[in-house]
């Protein structure tokens, strides 16, 4: 019975409950590249604009609490700086099943859904930007 006890210890120890707090941060760069892709009426490919190694992005419209996004997500963030109630974007992007990084935007500036590696986005003469793929 004993040695049940200490095989879960280290079965737990060794799944969710040890993996680190995603960190959300705002990027501020990645915000006025969208602008200029909305202002210039120009298509981009996502990963111009978000470089990195991520094969999907899931992206949720704020506000939402910290509670909800994990739970959405299945990990445990760490807010940092970013404020959970703003009317922004929370952009997830995922390596497989791993977050290669969790970004956090002032204002709403694409709509919420999941999308691939490939997605472009597009200016739009009405001032929004689109998001496919």
């Amino acid at each position: 019975m004993r040695t049940l006890g200490v095989v879960l210890a280290l079965v737990f120890a060794l799944t969710g409950c040890s993996s680190d707090p995603v960190p959300v941060q705002y990027d501020k760069q990645f915000a006025d590249r969208l602008d200029e892709v909305r202002d210039n009426a120009r298509t981009v490919r996502l990963k111009d604009l978000v470089p990195g190694d991520w094969d999907r992005v899931q992206i949720f419209l704020g506000p939402h609490t910290q509670e909800w996004l994990e739970g959405r997500i299945g990990q445990p963030l760490d807010s940092g700086e970013y404020v959970f109630d703003t009317e922004g974007n929370i952009l997830v992007f995922w390596n497989g099943d791993d977050i290669e990084r969790l970004v956090g935007t002032v204002g709403r500036l694409l709509a919420e859904g999941e999308f691939t590696g490939d997605a472009t986005v597009t200016g739009e003469k009405d001032g929004t930007v689109k998001i496919s793929g």
